[in-house]
């Protein structure tokens, strides 16, 4: 082999698993959702964070937020912590959290953090709550099945060992709440995630929607690696039909740059569509915030943490539309396309720079 072949095979054996390791981010393939993807996955690994998450509307600007997350990060004993924030539309916001170490089960599917549970089962979801400010009885039950976007993971462009693994729970729910001697009825939904490297490694912009309504709702999220790669996925549903897929070509376009901040930017116009014909778009939002995600640290603790990460977090706003097909309907050839158009918020976080 003369000295050109030789350079040339060996370029081509470099170049090959480069090749094959470029494609290797986004939500790939599928995986079958069981009772162990809705409980703990206690890791030792020092940037291991495990979150269950809900958000209920009742109405616009009346909602319900609640969380129990875990996070090996956090100093002593007691790593866990349930929190509730209830917010009303006059701008009152009642909130309370309360620290634990998280007790679980799969027969019956039960979390505890302390007296505070997340239980019943992954269709039909009860939350209780107690502190000094907020006594709270929620249940969220399904109207549509749980979605785990491809296989649900995403892993560290350069080292698949870092990962974050994602599923939305509960689409859609209807809900009845009991909060403070108060009965309310809304619509919500439910997500599981965890991570094991902290979720900066694994990609440099996070973007995310969540909507309801007592007709729809819409969630989707989009993500950007280092390299400029994205993947996402999109659901919507009403109480007789859903589409939810990370099958999508997406499109995050219109860069709104941060001046204040070199090299921060969040995409102002977002399109998914789906091989089906089903599409989602939200074209030239409209900015509302920046905000510094470390700016609750002190001096010392924001020293510390911007040296993994120095994560910035923008809200814009704008009209989303909607296409999809599917459903408990009768099946109509061709498929009927259902859409609808809301007004929507949309979150980026930016990582780092």
């Amino acid at each position: 082999m003369n000295r050109i072949s030789l350079t040339a095979a060996i370029m081509t054996w470099l170049l090959i698993p480069a090749l094959l390791f470029a494609g290797d981010w986004g939500f790939k393939g599928s995986k079958p959702i069981t009772m162990a993807d809705h409980l703990q996955h206690p890791q030792s690994a020092m940037n291991y964070m495990e979150q269950w998450s809900g958000t209920v509307v009742f109405e616009k600007d009346h909602n319900l937020n609640f969380n129990l997350v875990h996070s090996n990060l956090t100093t002593g004993g007691n790593k866990a912590v349930f929190r509730v924030e209830y917010n009303t539309p006059d701008g009152r916001k009642l909130e309370d959290s309360k620290r634990c170490t998280i007790e679980q089960s799969s027969a019956p599917f039960k979390l505890a953090c302390g007296e505070n549970l997340i239980t019943g089962s992954p269709e039909e979801m009860m939350v209780r709550f107690k502190s000094d400010k907020i006594n709270l009885a929620m249940s969220l039950k399904a109207v549509t099945k749980a979605f785990r976007p491809g296989n649900g993971r995403l892993t560290h462009p350069k080292n698949s060992g870092d990962y974050y693994d994602f599923m939305l729970t509960i689409p859609r729910g209807k809900a009845l709440v009991k909060l403070n001697n108060r009965i309310l009825n809304g619509y919500g939904s439910v997500d599981h995630s965890y991570t094991n490297s902290g979720v900066h490694k694994v990609a440099k912009h996070w973007i995310r929607t969540t909507y309801h309504d007592e007709k729809v709702s819409i969630l989707f999220a989009a993500n950007i690696s280092d390299d400029k790669r994205n993947t996402g996925w999109m659901s919507v549903s009403t109480d007789s039909s859903s589409f939810s897929s990370a099958d999508l070509n997406i499109e995050l376009t219109d860069n709104w740059q941060d001046k204040d901040k070199g090299g921060y930017y969040a995409p102002a116009t977002i399109k998914m569509s789906a091989p089906g014909g089903q599409y989602l778009k939200i074209e030239n939002m409209h900015f509302n915030s920046r905000r510094d995600m470390l700016s609750e640290l002190n001096k010392v603790e924001q020293w510390v943490v911007r040296k993994f990460s120095d994560p910035m977090r923008y809200s814009f706003s704008g009209k989303v539309h909607v296409g999809w097909t599917g459903g408990d309907m009768p099946a109509i050839a061709p498929a009927t396309l259902l859409e609808t158009v809301r007004e929507v918020v949309v979150l980026t976080k930016q990582m780092d720079k």
